[in-house]
């Protein structure tokens, strides 16, 4: 454990990523008072203005959208862990899988700096709103110092050691594949069966199943509205690393070869850009 570490004496968090989810997140952290400072850390960024960049905190907070761009920024030419001072802490709210936030734990820790894997749940609505669920993994101390800046996101849950906190993330996204594809289902049956959209919302709301999907995204499915919300295509990203998660636990996990499939059909016919309640037209594709 790094025990270098001390709360930065200003304000200011750097942040790397402000899409869909990173954008809300940082608002959120500019209302509460903190200085974000956003950071452009593209190919062939220049590390000493990096570094000029983030001379005013130690805290930087990545949100991205794969382990290949989170693994560029930290450990790349002219990363964060290239330019950022001993004792610093960076946090991951990116969906990366254990096995990538072990490693960049690892990385962090040789340059004597502290690295947590804080992934999210509840989406661009719940980013807005500050009622994430925000899954910490990594050394305990360290989560406790920076968590008036988790707590900025929503509600933060310990999980545990380095990797534990986006193991937790699969766990959750698992769960969501499969609800994903019962909803997809159902809409897919709503329309070949000329039951009414309106009826059948009705119904599930009033019913056992209601709960977020039913009452944000069915509306979107009965309206067509296919774009708003998080993307399919981050989505089926995260089906993926579910997947080797589960074979490496010896987990069956054919259902989540279902719903990637329905979710790839959908961009096929719908285009890249839609969100995950075009599931519905790629189970009827």
């Amino acid at each position: 454990m790094v025990d270098k570490f001390v709360a930065p004496q200003t304000n200011s968090v750097g942040w790397v990523g402000l899409g869909a989810m990173g954008r809300p997140m940082a608002d959120r952290l500019t209302t509460a008072g903190y200085h974000v400072i956003p950071l452009e850390m593209r190919a062939g960024r220049d590390p000493d203005a990096v570094a000029a960049a983030l001379a005013a905190t130690d805290v930087v907070v990545t949100c991205l959208p794969g382990p290949d761009e989170v693994r560029d920024v930290w450990t790349g030419s002219g990363g964060l862990l290239e330019v950022m001072r001993t004792g610093s802490v960076l946090i991951d709210a990116s969906t990366i899988g254990p096995a990538t936030a072990m490693e960049l734990a690892d990385a962090a820790a040789e340059r004597g700096m502290v690295a947590l894997d804080c992934p999210v749940s509840g989406g661009p609505q719940g980013a807005a709103a500050g009622t994430l669920a925000v899954m910490a993994g990594g050394d305990a101390d360290t989560i406790e110092r920076v968590l008036p800046i988790l707590e900025t996101f929503g509600t933060v849950h310990q999980c545990g050691k380095p990797g534990s906190g986006q193991a937790v993330k699969l766990i959750n996204q698992s769960v969501l594949a499969g609800m994903l594809g019962g909803l997809g289902l159902g809409y897919a049956l709503t329309e070949r069966c000329g039951v009414g959209p309106e009826l059948m919302h009705r119904v599930l709301s009033g019913g056992v199943v209601r709960g977020f999907l039913t009452e944000a995204l069915w509306p979107l499915m009965a309206s067509d509205d296919l774009d708003a919300g998080f993307a399919a295509k981050h989505m089926v990203k995260d089906i993926r690393l579910c997947r080797e998660y589960a074979r490496d636990a010896a987990v069956p996990a054919a259902l989540l070869d279902t719903v990637e499939g329905w979710l790839v059909a959908a961009m096929e016919v719908r285009g890249h850009s839609v969100a995950t309640q075009a599931i519905g037209q790629g189970v009827l594709a």
